[in-house]
Order: C-alpha cells, then sequence, then structure tokens
C-alpha cells in the first residue's frame, strides 16, 4: 500500500487588476510581467527578472550587450516595497492579498488531506496531521505480517493480531503471553485446572500436581513407612492403613529403631577413632621428617633471633634505602649489619642479623612498612648466605599473603608477574637487571628481556628486595635495597621507582 501523503505544489496567484499596475515596474523588455527577483544593468540602469536576465545569457534585451558582473540585484527600497504591496489573489481560495505578504498566505491555504480522509489541512499543519490522519497506512506495532493496516483499522487489528500480547485467560494466571500461542500455553499454564494422570479422580491446577501426587494422591504407589527398616512392600495410599495394621516392621518398631541405633552408633564410634588414628599418624611422620635443627632446638644458638611480632620467626635482615641493592657485599659474605639494632617497628635503616649467616630455614617472610606481608617456601633447607653465596637462581613457592612482589610493595593487584613471580639471585642473560630476592612484571617493557639460569623469562620491570639496573642510563634509580625499579628511569605510575622497606623473617 503506497502513501499518497505529499505536499502538493505551491499554490499562485493572479494580479488583481494588472491593467492599473504602473508600467515601470514591470520587465517591459521581456516577461511584461511586475519585476520578480528584479536585476538592474549597470549601463543602461533598466531593471529586468532575475530569471528573464538569466534566460537571455545577462545580455540586455534594450542595448544588446552586458554580462554577468554589469547586473546586479536592485536595492531601491521604495522599489522593491511598491513591488511588494501590488494586490494579488489566491487561484485555488481566492483570497485576496499583497504580493509581499502571499508566502505567508501559502502556509495556511487549505488544500483536502492527499490521503482523502476527509480534512482540510494546510501546508503549517501538514507534519502534525500527519501523525493524526485516520487514513495513514501504518505497519502493526507487532510486526505481524499483516500488510499496512490504516490508522482508524488498527485498534481492531490489534484484537485479532496474533502477535499481540495479552494476560493468560486462565484465570489467577498473570503471565503475558502472544495471542498465537494460547492454546500451547495453555498446555504448560501453572494454573490450569487438569484432572489427576493417575486417575484418582481429583482436579486441581497444574502447579499443585507434585505436591498432590507426593502427598495426596490415592492412587500414588508408595513405599512403606519402614522402607529404610526392611520392608519391601509397595502399594497405593489408600492401601497404606490396611497395610500398617498387618506390617511386621511397623508393629515392630521400637525393637528396630533401638536396634539400628546401636549400629549407627557403633559406626559413629568407629569414624572416629579412623580420624584419631590417622591424626596420629600424621604427627609421627612430621616428627620424622623435622630435622634436629629445627626451631625447638635453635632456642639453644646464640645467632636465633626470635622475633617479638611473628612468635616462631627469627629476624634476618632489614632493608632501608639503598645500601643493600643486588651487588653489596652483605648479601654474600658473612658480615654483619647494625646487628644490634632489633627494633621491629623502626624501618630507617638496613641491617642484617648472623641468623642470615647460619640458620638453616625453610620458609621466608616478607613484610612491608605498610603491612602487607608474603610467606614463601624455600626448596632447599640452608641458611639465606649459602643460597646468596652460590648466585644460583632458585623459584621460591608462594604460600600465603601477598602473592607477588608489586602487589606486596606498591599494593599493585592488577598487573601480572613476567613468569615466575618469586625467585632468588635472578638476574637476565642478556640485560643487565638482577634481583635478590623477587621477580620481574610487564607493564610498558614487554619485549624479551632474556632468561635467567633456570630459564624463566625476565623483563625492564623488576621489584623486590636488593635490585640492580646496569643497562638503562642515567641510572638515577638503579640501586634499592627493596623497592621497584622501571627501566630508563620511567615513572609513569606513582610506584614506578618507589624505594619502600621490609623486614625479611625466616623459620
Amino acid at each position: 500500500m503506497s502513501d499518497p501523503y505529499q505536499l502538493p505544489p505551491d499554490v499562485s496567484y493572479l494580479y488583481v487588476n494588472e491593467k492599473e499596475i504602473d508600467q515601470n515596474l514591470k520587465c517591459l523588455n521581456l516577461c511584461q510581467q511586475p519585476l520578480i527577483d528584479p536585476f538592474n544593468h549597470k549601463v543602461c540602469e533598466l531593471s529586468f527578472c532575475e530569471q528573464c536576465v538569466k534566460n537571455l545569457n545577462y545580455v540586455c534585451p534594450d542595448c544588446k550587450s552586458g554580462n554577468q558582473e554589469e547586473f546586479s540585484p536592485l536595492k531601491t527600497k521604495l522599489v522593491l516595497n511598491m513591488l511588494g504591496q501590488i494586490p494579488v489573489k489566491c487561484v485555488k481560495c481566492g483570497t485576496q492579498t499583497t504580493r509581499s505578504t502571499f508566502p505567508d498566505h501559502v502556509k495556511v491555504c487549505p488544500f483536502p488531506c492527499p490521503r482523502e480522509c476527509g480534512e482540510n489541512i494546510h501546508k503549517s499543519i501538514f507534519e502534525s496531521h500527519d501523525n493524526l490522519c485516520l487514513m495513514k497506512p501504518l505497519t502493526c506495532p507487532n510486526g505481524c505480517e499483516s500488510p499496512k493496516i490504516l490508522r482508524k483499522e488498527m485498534e481492531v487489528h490489534l484484537l485479532q493480531c496474533p502477535e499481540q500480547m495479552i494476560n493468560c485467560l486462565i484465570q489467577d494466571c498473570q503471565q503475558q503471553i502472544k495471542r498465537k500461542n494460547v492454546q500451547d500455553h495453555e498446555l504448560v499454564c501453572p494454573e490450569k485446572v487438569i484432572k489427576c494422570p493417575l486417575e484418582c479422580g481429583c482436579e486441581i491446577k497444574r502447579k499443585e500436581l507434585k505436591e498432590h501426587d507426593e502427598k495426596i494422591c490415592a492412587h500414588k504407589v508408595i513405599e512403606c513407612p519402614e522402607a529404610t527398616h526392611g520392608c519391601k512392600e509397595r502399594f497405593q495410599r489408600k492401601g497404606l492403613d490396611r497395610h500398617v495394621s498387618s506390617c511386621v516392621w511397623s508393629i515392630n518398631r521400637e525393637i528396630v529403631e533401638l536396634f539400628l541405633e546401636k549400629i549407627s552408633s557403633n559406626e559413629r564410634r568407629i569414624q572416629q577413632l579412623q580420624i584419631e588414628n590417622q591424626e596420629q599418624k600424621n604427627k609421627i611422620i612430621q616428627l620424622e621428617a623435622t630435622p634436629p635443627c629445627d626451631n625447638f632446638h635453635i632456642l639453644d644458638r646464640l645467632d636465633f633471633i626470635p622475633s617479638k611480632k611473628f612468635p616462631g620467626w627469627s629476624l634476618m635482615m632489614r632493608l632501608a634505602g639503598d645500601t643493600l641493592p643486588f651487588d653489596s657485599p652483605f648479601w654474600t659474605n658473612e658480615s654483619l649489619l647494625n646487628e644490634q639494632d632489633i627494633n621491629e617497628e623502626d624501618f630507617s635503616s638496613s641491617s642484617k642479623y648472623a641468623s642470615f649467616n647460619t640458620l638453616p630455614i625453610q620458609w621466608l617472610m616478607i613484610v612491608d612498612q605498610s603491612g602487607r606481608s608474603s610467606v614463601l617456601k624455600v626448596p632447599e633447607r640452608k641458611p639465606l648466605l649459602e643460597h646468596f653465596k652460590k648466585g644460583r637462581e632458585i623459584p621460591l613457592v608462594y604460600i600465603s599473603g601477598c602473592s607477588t612482589p608489586l602487589e606486596l610493595i606498591a599494593n599493585e593487584k592488577d598487573i601480572p608477574p613476567r613468569d615466575h613471580a618469586w625467585r632468588l639471585n635472578s638476574e637476565s642473560d642478556t640485560h643487565s637487571v638482577k634481583v635478590r630476592i623477587g621477580g620481574y612484571f610487564t607493564q610498558t617493557s614487554p619485549g624479551p628481556y632474556g632468561k635467567d639460569t633456570e630459564g624463566m623469562m625476565c623483563s625492564a620491570e623488576v621489584c623486590g628486595a636488593g635490585l640492580l639496573d646496569k643497562e638503562w642510563s642515567p641510572f638515577v634509580f638503579e640501586r634499592k635495597s627493596f623497592g621497584v625499579r622501571k627501566a630508563h628511569d620511567n615513572q609513569d605510575q606513582p610506584w614506578s621507582q618507589l624505594i619502600s622497606a621490609a623486614f625479611i623473617y625466616a623459620k
């Protein structure tokens, strides 16, 4: 269905008393009509309609000469006003007005609706009438396959439209469905009253069928209430009373329950004994696996410095500033540093304690000055000094706390580590970036930066304890006891070159 709704061509006008119009206001040598958009010829000073001059390619009909540059719009207000005041009459409705006001009349000049709805409209309400016209062809708002529908017929169509959403016809059902799906919905409607499928004679709502089946239906085949005790009989629910009156298990229920409770009590006792037995085995295995230098033997050692903040842990080091970078001799010799200063609340200077040199350890705990901590397992049980003397890279096993050095130092959890997060003595085989305890991450420099001795990837961004970067000048942030180092002295994050402080504990 095509829509004929289009604006008709603008109406024209006729001059009233055309013979009385001043000849000086007419295009005399051409169309002989009152000037429309008059152009003046600068040479002979005659005026013509703009369109008339264009039709002659800007050649004056009087002097037979001229070009486009010699013509310009007439700007004499007196002449323009006189032209605007010429009386005209609308050819459609006969309304008389002046030529200057005729465009305003065109906006309100009535004409019948192109769709033949019976309304007379005009140009100024053409668009608003389109939204009201009863003869406008519309598409079904439900998207059905019907062809275009006239607005006056839409209400009737919606009462029949198969795609129209309607309320379920069954009482109490609040679900909305498409009209075409009514019959299918009735087959699953929870409010639909149906007959019991076991033909017990009851009529129930579909949503109550399960409860009816489990608790009420007289034709439902059920087990004896004493089935758990041993009765194997099955029968319709309506025969329950008759069965119970003769069931041996029901008659002797008290005896059976007493017997079963005794069995259950014995089973619980057996389970408890099995748990206790396994706990004892675990303790024996733990004692057999504990070397003679574990903490309860360490108490007699002079180099054991117990932590007051973390019972069971021994003080190893305190890291601050740039006094203990990777190449500091304190990592690989027996020299001690500020060993008398064991204030665990003071992070202002670096210290190295005797336990670093001699205490065989299995666990490391690094506590940042912010209070965050990471617990790590060392694969080989020996003093830290021996690990650092060998200089071999050792992967550490993360146990608890902050999972990466960057999270521990900067509380940054979203940037992943480069390969293994925690390592000892790690350095790239191609770039001079090193760390004693910590690892690498990749944020701004993701390219290949070599591998360490264990074959794990390194990067230009490193964090942890004992940092050293001899690769990227000008090396302003190349040395740190504990913190974060980005190559090229990159400072794109507040923590990019962070110098922090921490205590290292072990046991």
